[in-house]
């Protein structure tokens, strides 16, 4: 599951999907379920959301992704009619046992930004839309701390995506070359969703190194 991710540097990819007077909202370091991120929705627009849907029954429960694979079947109007992109250059994900497991940042090796492919929602009129994250199969680097990965859309589909010209996107979608990408560690710090600085990509003295 993909909770957790970053928009410190989105300025190149907003511009090459919006224009060059695409305003670049500020860096985030650690967005978390519930909190607002900038998206990208049919227009193309720039647009904010809240990340996660909120479940009906479940005070303050949140489904934050939805499988490429089964998005057919369990998200089918969303799929056909309500589609965005969220700009990120990171995401993070955890490894290790219950109770010592250790924050990780992933990202591209050339530190550029990157297209999700992302479905949004209007929980109750007026609110703010919120947003889930697609997930596919990890790729050999992600597969080393989780089973699964965010969607990265390539940039050449993602006006297909927003026009909902694409059908067949979420289930033929492949991860990303695998020599593209890190993993790099941070600080536990990250697990604190009110803490949003650079600071929370400086690794504790005693992470190991992953590779």
């Amino acid at each position: 599951m993909c909770s957790r991710f970053t928009q410190t540097e989105i300025g190149p990819l907003l511009h090459r999907l919006l224009g060059p007077e695409a305003t670049v909202p500020p860096p985030r370091y650690n967005i978390a379920p519930s909190q607002e991120a900038a998206t990208i929705g049919p227009g193309p627009v720039l647009v904010r959301m809240r990340f996660g849907w909120p479940r009906r029954g479940h005070p303050g429960g949140r489904i934050l992704n939805a499988r490429a694979e089964t998005v057919r079947e369990r998200f089918r109007d969303a799929l056909a009619t309500r589609r965005a992109i969220v700009p990120a250059d990171g995401f993070y994900e955890w490894s290790g046992a219950a109770g010592q497991r250790r924050p990780w940042l992933v990202r591209r090796r050339d530190r550029q930004p990157f297209p999700l492919a992302a479905l949004w929602a209007l929980p109750d009129p007026g609110a703010v839309p919120s947003f889930v994250l697609l997930t596919t199969q990890p790729n050999e680097v992600v597969a080393r701390i989780h089973d699964r990965m965010p969607l990265v859309l390539p940039l050449e589909a993602c006006p297909r995506w927003l026009d909902l010209a694409d059908p067949d996107l979420p289930r033929g979608s492949l991860p990303p070359p695998s020599e593209e990408w890190e993993v790099v560690p941070v600080s536990r710090r990250v697990n604190r969703t009110d803490l949003d600085d650079p600071s929370l990509w400086v690794p504790d003295p005693e992470t190991p190194t992953l590779f």
